[in-house]
């Protein structure tokens, strides 16, 4: 049993979504200090109660659902529980004793003979990777060598990006190129991963966002987008079938994080009086993380000139075509920017 998948009642949701990443699963087990089953914290009761602005560190027990579906030990019935799971869409199942003390966890996935995505999804799903960039901020490294290549536990940064889509079933991953082209092309040509790759070279920089317009005359639905320099310790299966599962036209991974002044911070009126001082005070905001899942039909809105085009620039062209863009939260623990020094030297510890 995962003990990832389990959560005490008196945690807070940003707790609560550093499990959630942790275990892999869309939902989590809510249990006492007893390990007496309460119920299950999904993904989705977490994303509504940020979208109410209720703040992170408010504490989960009012807000996890306390009539989940459970299974007593001693009636197990495992194709009837992947049957019911599949119908009511439940990702899982707590098992408990006849005391409703929770003793092991059922999950579509362990019901599977695969843990990887749907054939469906895999065939209908692009993979970018943005790789094109010139990696200002990891001078001198990029002077010689492009950011992709960077060095983590004897593997590249590109390379835990491909192995990641690897491991959920992908079997072709595109490339963004332009910076260094030819030092890219010959490190694939020597390491041979274990998909296929295919190269989207840009003869001059298009931007962050340029290179998906080579998705407008292929046959994927959905295009998968990721930076060069983001790497993920949490389960993309999750933020991808959700999106399917929602249908959404567009969706940004996003993640909070807690920027403080230091400095007392003064709230005044129109008239200058003073309202309140604030000694050091830490707001919270949804940062966007360069993660992105777009349906292909999307590219319709995207400009049609050949100039560069920033990931900004397309959503809000989108924005004010009225296309719904959704967001997906993860920890802010669960990933890590390698494309500045300060972060690339915090993972390498």
């Amino acid at each position: 049993m995962n003990t990832n998948m389990i959560a005490n009642c008196k945690i807070n949701f940003r707790q609560a979504i550093k499990r959630l990443n942790q275990s892999g699963q869309k939902c989590l087990v809510i249990t006492d200090s007893s390990s007496k089953l309460l119920g299950t914290l999904s993904d989705g009761d977490v994303r509504r109660c940020l979208y109410r602005n209720i703040s992170l560190n408010t504490k989960i027990e009012k807000f996890y659902n306390k009539d989940s579906v459970f299974y007593y030990e001693n009636k197990l019935n495992k194709k009837k529980i992947y049957k019911l799971m599949l119908k009511k869409k439940i990702d899982i199942i707590p098992i408990v004793n006849q005391k409703k003390k929770l003793i092991d966890i059922f999950t579509l996935r362990s019901l599977k003979e695969k843990n990887l995505l749907s054939k469906n999804i895999i065939k209908s799903t692009g993979v970018l990777i943005m790789a094109g960039g010139i990696g200002s901020r990891m001078k001198p490294f990029t002077n010689v060598l492009p950011k992709p290549l960077l060095p983590i536990n004897n593997k590249t940064a590109i390379d835990h990006i491909i192995d990641n889509f690897v491991n959920l079933g992908f079997k072709k991953i595109f490339i963004s190129i332009n910076y260094k082209s030819k030092i890219l092309k010959s490190y694939f040509e020597e390491y041979k991963p274990k998909a296929k790759i295919i190269f989207i070279e840009e003869k001059k920089p298009l931007g962050t966002a340029g290179s998906i317009k080579y998705f407008k005359t292929k046959n994927y639905k959905n295009i998968i987008v990721i930076n060069c320099d983001m790497i993920t310790k949490f389960n993309l299966t999750n933020p991808i079938e959700n999106h399917f599962n929602n249908k959404s036209n567009f969706t940004i991974f996003c993640s909070s994080k807690a920027f403080s002044i230091p400095y007392g911070s003064c709230l005044i009126d129109k008239n200058d009086n003073l309202l309140k001082l604030i000694e050091k005070p830490t707001y919270n905001f949804f940062i966007n993380i360069g993660i992105y899942i777009l349906k292909r039909n999307v590219l319709k809105f995207f400009p049609s000139k050949n100039s560069k085009v920033d990931f900004n620039e397309f959503i809000n062209v989108l924005m004010k075509n009225n296309v719904k863009i959704n967001t997906y939260p993860v920890d802010e623990y669960s990933w890590v920017d390698v494309g500045n020094w300060n972060e690339f030297r915090k993972l390498i510890k």
